[in-house]
């Protein structure tokens, strides 16, 4: 993120939009929060528990996103990275020895438990400002992402979004309609978090005892990912979460 965070970090957090007091008052003055790709959120997965999570906001309401391999692209477009993202690559070289002065002479950590070396590629955790000045030099022969998804079991695990097809994120009052594609992650956020249950039966989908072939959403949902992105609990993990979730979005962090 703009700084690495750990657990017990202590952080300031601008609830102005989103949380407490104020944010009600805007709400009813119908002023809304202008979030962004790439802020950072603090946020609850589920309203009534203790714990706070904080990661970085991929994709808005209306966006669609695609995961595969974790490459991420948002509208089609490859996701621009934040600079501290942390992704495992495989790094083809000719010479091991230029590709080791050049990590030396670039202050890169490659000696560590992540690495495999073989005869001609290297698998090395590095975040994207690494990467790119790697790809920039002429020591590697290529340079690609490795791996799908995050490393990290999770105890509120409920499905795997680690590949994720073209999906578009809800805003509240979109109708989207529903098909074997979708229905799986839909179909999770409608009961999670608006209170309703969806049955499939072949090609048909039921809301009760009704048959319906769409469904309009009452919440507007983000895509959020953490920044190390090979040991990271996020939406891969637990889906898109609703703005109503959100406690703020990270301003800086202090005290250590």
């Amino acid at each position: 993120m703009n700084a690495k965070l750990f657990a017990d970090d202590k952080v300031i957090i601008n609830k102005m939009h989103y949380s407490g007091l104020v944010s009600k008052f805007l709400k009813r003055l119908n002023v809304k929060a202008n979030l962004k790709p790439k802020d950072i959120v603090v946020f609850k997965i589920d309203s009534s528990e203790k714990s706070f999570y904080i990661k970085r906001c991929i994709a808005l309401p209306g966006q669609s996103i695609e995961i595969l391999n974790n490459e991420v692209k948002v509208n089609g477009r490859m996701l621009n990275e934040d600079p501290n993202v942390i992704l495992k690559f495989k790094i083809f070289y000719k010479s091991y020895n230029r590709l080791e002065q050049f990590f030396n002479e670039a202050d890169i950590d490659y000696f560590n438990a992540s690495m495999v070396r073989n005869s001609n590629y290297l698998i090395i955790n590095l975040n994207f400002g690494k990467y790119k000045l790697l790809k920039e030099s002429a020591v590697t022969d290529s340079i690609k992402i490795e791996g799908s998804g995050s490393e990290r079991a999770s105890s509120k695990l409920k499905s795997d979004y680690s590949n994720l097809e073209f999906i578009t994120l809800p805003y509240k009052g979109m109708t989207i309609p529903l098909n074997e594609k979708n229905h799986r992650l839909y179909s999770f956020l409608i009961k999670k978090y608006e209170g309703l249950k969806i049955t499939r039966n072949n090609d048909e989908f039921r809301l009760g005892n009704k048959k319906i072939s769409v469904y309009t959403f009452k919440k507007d949902y983000i895509f959020v990912l953490g920044d190390n992105r090979n040991n990271s609990e996020d939406s891969r993990h637990y889906g898109p979460i609703p703005v109503s979730n959100l406690i703020g979005v990270y301003l800086f962090k202090f005290g250590r």
